[in-house]
């Protein structure tokens, strides 16, 4: 099935667009200061190799195939976009195949200075067959197959936004988040070993916000992202020990943010700085409080040439609550730092060149995972690079 979806992904190339990642950077223009028009579409295809997977330790070559496309319709003062997804990734020598088919809605009233209306969709994202970490074959003692990675999500909600002159805005956005996994009748998801280290059915109610205001040489914004979160199956954990109890997780978590952007010329460089606090409303085991700075350079070299380079970390230390039994005997931590890089290269107004890599690493005071025949280390450094085309007219 995923060769099948491959060769299709490929015969779809010239019907396809990727979403607008600037959108949610404080030099970009609200939609309103954009040309509309009646279709977005693009692909991407690339190639290259990846070394680790989050805490798998898989390596090997990948093909990436994404396709996307948005038919636009105006009615008066509304205007409806409707965004569709289908991605693929191939994995080779490892069996980490993904096929993400996504569809959403976008309606967007326009009325004086104020942009408002509902918005919703669907993903799904289907990983038959990966190995499972916390499952092994009794006989052969390898890791045992399993499609409940595979998962549907589903949001709904309303968006809200506010033109406060030229090139101020003001965003806000609420939204209702359900992930629903395959179950795996070989896995028991209410087993308190495992079930706390994979990903398992929640509800979220979501609160994104912003305001920016552009200049000429400085941009800046600030934002404030919400949630509250509750798991359907999976328990909250015990003070300290991290003993399951019988009652269902709940958490909640806010990060404000701000944003500073200097356009020089042919080259942009921002910083923005995160402050992450989450809590476990039940028992305190998973509250944590941190810190996430970013800092993003890029260079327009010439007309045809641009590249790009972004840092991360994110700094996170868990509340005295939080596990007690670390590998050095302090409260528990994690690190993770992230850099990537860029470069593209057009060849003519629709039809580019482009390489990408990535590298990140995390570190943890979390004890390793030591499930029968196995070790998993919470402690990783992740490798992937890629190169390709993009055509988006």
């Amino acid at each position: 099935m995923p060769s099948r979806l491959l060769a299709l992904a490929l015969l779809l190339a010239l019907h396809a667009a990727p979403a607008p990642a600037a959108e949610d950077a404080p030099g970009a223009d609200g939609p309103g200061d954009k040309d509309r028009t009646q279709l977005d579409y693009a692909v991407r295809a690339v190639g290259g190799y990846f070394d680790g997977m989050g805490v798998r330790t898989d390596s090997g070559g990948l093909a990436i195939v994404e396709l996307d496309l948005t038919p636009k319709l105006p009615l008066g003062d509304w205007e409806l976009d409707f965004p569709l997804r289908l991605d693929h990734r191939q994995t080779f020598g490892a069996d980490l195949n993904e096929t993400v088919a996504g569809a959403e809605i976008d309606a967007m009233r326009k009325s004086g200075h104020m942009h408002y209306g509902p918005i919703g969709g669907l993903t799904y994202t289907y990983r038959a067959g990966w190995p499972d970490l916390y499952q092994r074959n009794n006989v052969t003692g390898e890791l045992s197959a399993t499609d409940r990675f595979t998962h549907l999500d589903a949001y709904a909600g309303w968006q809200h936004r506010y033109k406060l002159g030229a090139k101020r805005n003001l965003r806000w956005k609420v939204r209702y988040v359900q992930q629903s996994y395959t179950h795996d009748p070989g896995f028991d998801e209410a087993d308190p070993s495992p079930s706390h280290l994979v990903p398992r059915d929640n509800r979220q109610l979501k609160f994104d916000s912003s305001y920016r205001t552009v200049g000429k040489v400085v941009a800046y914004g600030v934002k404030l992202d919400g949630y509250y979160r509750w798991d359907t199956v999976y328990t909250a954990r015990e003070a300290g020990t991290g003993r399951a109890t019988t009652d269902l997780l709940r958490t909640w978590g806010i990060e404000p943010a701000a944003e500073i952007e200097l356009r020089l010329g042919a080259v942009k460089v921002s910083a923005e700085y995160a402050w992450l606090k989450q809590v476990d409303a039940i028992t305190g085991y998973y509250s944590y409080t941190g810190h996430h700075p970013t800092a993003k350079l890029e260079l327009d070299l010439s007309k045809p040439l641009s590249l790009t380079a972004r840092a991360d970390a994110w700094l996170v230390t868990y509340g005295p609550d939080s596990k007690t039994n670390t590998e050095d005997g302090k409260r528990l931590e994690s690190t993770k730092y992230a850099l990537k890089g860029g470069a593209r290269y057009a060849l003519t107004d629709a039809f580019s060149l482009l390489a990408d890599v990535e590298w990140t690493k995390r570190d943890t005071n979390y004890p390793d995972y030591t499930p029968p025949g196995a070790v998993i280390a919470w402690d990783y450094t992740n490798v992937l690079a890629t190169a390709g085309v993009e055509w988006k007219p």
